[in-house]
């Protein structure tokens, strides 16, 4: 195997153990409350859209030249889902404080930085991609986060019963992603086309290792900002209780 797909899934291991992601796997609530941090999630689900954008490969020629625009295009449209997803879970403009200037506080808020940052530092490990297969391993990244956090937050969406109703974070998604020509983050790293790991040019190679890192740990901050939103909820709860 790849030093640099077995770097991927070492730190795939990691969040995994993320508390973030074990609050999700043995929280008990079951109410609308569990999934306070997704409006937290807007920024970088919007983000995503832009971050395929800059994947996009012009004038395809190579296999995995078309494989990538086939990313981008079969990704494209699913933070449509996760906007359906904020009406049914009742946290549109109304949960945000009713209106335009309280939705942009919330996202451009202090808390929230890392959540934005990552968008930024992903989008310029792609601008500094030298070639199609170093684009394809920050996408193998981002899957890989993906799988950690949606095979979490299963726990909740079924223990809720909410499952077979939300879109983005439920069944819909799961089975837009089974049907993707291109791979998709349901399977597993072993089940995954080795081939651009082994196309990274030898003097590359150091800087790959860095890139794979560096996201990692964004992810690891941004899933962090996304447990804090989640304790804040709840310490709030308290007070009022109080």
């Amino acid at each position: 195997m790849s030093a640099l797909l077995q770097q991927i899934a070492k730190n795939q291991a990691q969040l995994e153990n993320h508390k973030f992601c074990q609050h999700l796997v043995h929280g008990k609530d079951t109410s609308v409350n569990a999934y306070s941090f997704v409006p937290h999630m807007t920024f970088f689900i919007l983000g995503f859209r832009d971050i395929l954008e800059e994947v996009r490969i012009e004038n395809p020629k190579t296999e995995i030249e078309l494989s990538l625009n086939a990313h981008v295009d079969e990704d494209a449209d699913h933070w449509l889902l996760f906007i359906e997803d904020l009406k049914s879970l009742n946290m549109d403009v109304n949960h945000w404080g009713g209106d335009m200037s309280s939705i942009l506080k919330m996202l451009w808020s202090k808390d929230n930085y890392p959540v934005r940052e990552l968008v930024y530092r992903i989008i310029n490990h792609i601008r500094a991609a030298k070639t199609a297969e170093e684009k394809m391993i920050i996408i193998d990244c981002m899957e890989s986060t993906f799988s950690v956090f949606i095979n979490s937050l299963n726990f909740v969406t079924h223990r809720s019963g909410r499952y077979d109703t939300l879109k983005f974070f439920g069944r819909e998604h799961f089975e837009a992603e089974a049907n993707h020509t291109s791979g998709n983050w349901l399977e597993g790293e072993k089940d995954k086309e080795q081939a651009h790991y082994f196309n990274i040019q030898r003097f590359r190679v150091r800087h790959v290792s860095m890139m794979i890192d560096d996201i990692f740990q964004g992810f690891d901050q941004v899933f962090s900002c996304w447990y804090d939103s989640m304790k804040m909820v709840g310490t709030a709860r308290m007070d009022v209780a109080v």
